[in-house]
């Protein structure tokens, strides 16, 4: 067994990798080589939304495809960046109009790193937003699910702030793969202090902690407080009066048919347990079962099958009760990263550690 002082030590290597590696890309110019833009900020509206999209191929993602077609039916113009691919909008199938804007750019700094480009680019436009979106496809949107009408709200709503699931492991944080900030938030100080600080290392570790960590501690400190749409405390609300037992509980079923020897008999305590031992961790996937099942969460983080948190059967057929367009293809995607998420003890020793 790996003990403390080497995972320290091997985490101070990875980040002296990274960095490395960041200072060299930013030496050779691979941050502003290779990127495209194809549209104009003028035709984009009051309301914008910045969507990160990894690609490997030309083919975007049916899952992909219905995110975008729930943000844009909102109201929002688009502001679609593509990390690793060249591509163009017809590719999109008919999902991008001409106002809006597609950004094409190496694979580098993740996510946070799309989103620094697109958010300069539409601070630099001299347009007047109300609203600003930030989504990644990193999630499956369920829209069967979406009762309420989420990209609807967003855009009708005045709060400074507003995130889909909040985190407190570690230090607090709101979860950065679909948060919304309004005109007041993109002409502060703070939030244009951040993108200036933040330095795109092409790690999920950095991007955490220096990107949606930071950025949490920044708007914090600023003085904003974030609305979070899909709270434990709102699930726990809706646990204890009464909607419990009136649908079928995955999380239940998952208990069961898992036999795991830790897994008390499916009710209400088991539940609520399984309920404050998922708020310590990632509310998104440690709460995703729940969320969906008891307050419409309109949500499914694509991860989950990737780190086997939960068996690749569920999780279809948790897509095919509540997504409209699931199809072979959106079936496969999720089964063939399942397929890859063997690893091996070493490296699953550093994903325990916190690596990942």
């Amino acid at each position: 067994m790996i003990r403390p002082p080497v995972i320290k030590l091997t985490k101070r290597i990875d980040l002296l990798y990274q960095w490395s590696r960041y200072w060299l890309n930013f030496l050779r110019g691979a941050y502003h080589r290779g990127i495209t833009i194809d549209g104009s900020a003028s035709g984009l509206g009051p309301n914008i939304c910045i969507i990160s999209i990894f690609a490997r191929q030309r083919k975007i993602p049916r899952s992909t495809l219905s995110l975008i077609r729930a943000v844009r039916s909102a109201g929002y113009g688009l502001v679609v960046v593509v990390n690793g691919s060249e591509i163009a909008k017809e590719n999109f199938e008919g999902e991008l109009r001409s106002a809006d804007i597609l950004i094409t750019r190496p694979n580098l700094g993740r996510d946070f790193a799309a989103y620094q480009l697109a958010a300069k680019l539409v601070s630099e436009s001299g347009l007047t937003v109300q609203r600003l979106l930030f989504c990644n496809d990193s999630i499956f949107f369920l829209d069967k699910n979406d009762t309420q009408n989420l990209f609807g709200r967003l855009i009708k709503a005045k709060d400074d702030w507003i995130g889909m699931t909040e985190n407190y492991g570690g230090k607090y944080h709101v979860s950065s793969w679909c948060f919304q900030l309004s005109g007041n938030v993109l002409i502060s100080p703070a939030y244009k202090e951040f993108w200036n600080a933040y330095r795109p290392l092409d790690s999920r570790r950095h991007a955490i902690r220096q990107g949606e960590i930071r950025f949490s501690q920044v708007m914090l400190a600023a003085g904003y407080v974030p609305t979070v749409l899909y709270s434990a405390a709102l699930l726990l609300d809706t646990l204890l009066n009464g909607a419990h037992g009136k649908k079928e509980h995955l999380l239940q079923h998952f208990c069961m048919v898992t036999k795991r020897q830790d897994a008390p008999a499916p009710n209400l305590g088991s539940t609520l347990d399984g309920l404050f031992r998922g708020e310590q961790l990632n509310q998104t996937s440690n709460l995703g079962l729940l969320l969906v099942s008891e307050i419409d969460f309109p949500f499914l983080k694509k991860d989950i099958a990737f780190k086997a948190n939960w068996p690749i059967s569920v999780v279809v057929l948790l897509l095919q009760q509540h997504m409209s367009e699931f199809c072979a293809e959106t079936a496969n995607e999720i089964k063939l990263r399942g397929l890859r998420r063997g690893l091996s003890r070493w490296q699953k020793l550093l994903v325990d550690a916190g690596m990942s």
